[in-house]
């Protein structure tokens, strides 16, 4: 795998989950925007893989195109039934919204991580990601087609981001999971701080991060982050 590649599906698996999150942008502010903006971009490509599927026309750009546009275009309009804007009753100050500040601060260090993870190619590997994942992910972007086993057994999300990172030149999918895990670091610690409101800001500050230390430091955590096809994110 290259780091330059990697860069790039990182990329637009964000810019994916920005167009889909833009509807809530005001209400989660930047921070919570940026940090969801990933696991939310990963969600659209098994879409891409249902319409190759149904369509039998394979990972074309057809395929591509459409998913992507119904995953977004569902997405709003699920927002608009569900989760209406109600930030003036929610926030006595709404939260700062995304500005070009930070977007660049978090492609720069979601970009530093799929660098050095495409250039390290840090990673734990086991049979399953190379007999299974691995292996139907190159079926899927070839044919357009899920085999019964990961359909009945498995998840179609894993080899469906596979397929997608062939599609960008990518071989081994490594670059996700670490993303992920920071991710999720700052998706817990956001959490914990807003559970703790109406304590001194000092006391929240401090348990967010005892609370991501912990998390951080524990063996399971530490091995999904680079354990290729790790579940940690179904």
């Amino acid at each position: 795998m290259n780091a330059p590649a990697a860069i790039v599906f990182t990329f637009a698996t964000i810019a994916l989950g920005w167009v889909a999150l833009a509807p809530l942008r005001g209400r989660l502010g930047a921070v919570g925007y940026h940090i969801a903006s990933y696991p939310t971009g990963l969600l659209a490509w098994p879409v891409v893989t249902c319409i190759a599927s149904l369509t039998h026309r394979g990972w074309d750009f057809f395929s591509i195109v459409v998913g992507l546009g119904l995953y977004v275009g569902a997405g709003w309009v699920l927002i608009a039934l569900l989760a209406p804007d109600r930030s003036a009753e929610e926030f006595e100050t709404p939260p700062p919204g995304p500005d070009a500040l930070s977007y660049a601060a978090y492609l720069g260090s979601v970009g530093a991580i799929a660098g050095f993870v495409g250039a390290t190619e840090i990673a734990a590997v086991a049979y399953d990601s190379v007999f299974h994942y691995a292996a139907w992910g190159v079926w899927l972007k070839d044919t357009g087609r899920i085999t019964a086993e990961v359909a009945g057994a498995y998840s179609v999300l894993i080899p469906s981001m596979i397929a997608a990172a062939r599609t960008f030149g990518l071989g081994w999918l490594t670059s996700p999971w670490l993303i992920l895990a920071a991710n999720v670091m700052g998706i817990v610690g956001i959490a914990v701080f807003e559970a703790g409101r109406g304590l001194h800001a000092v006391t929240r500050v401090v348990t967010a991060a005892a609370a991501v230390g912990l998390m951080a430091s524990t063996a399971p955590f530490l091995a999904n982050s680079i354990y290729l096809h790790s579940h940690m994110i179904s």
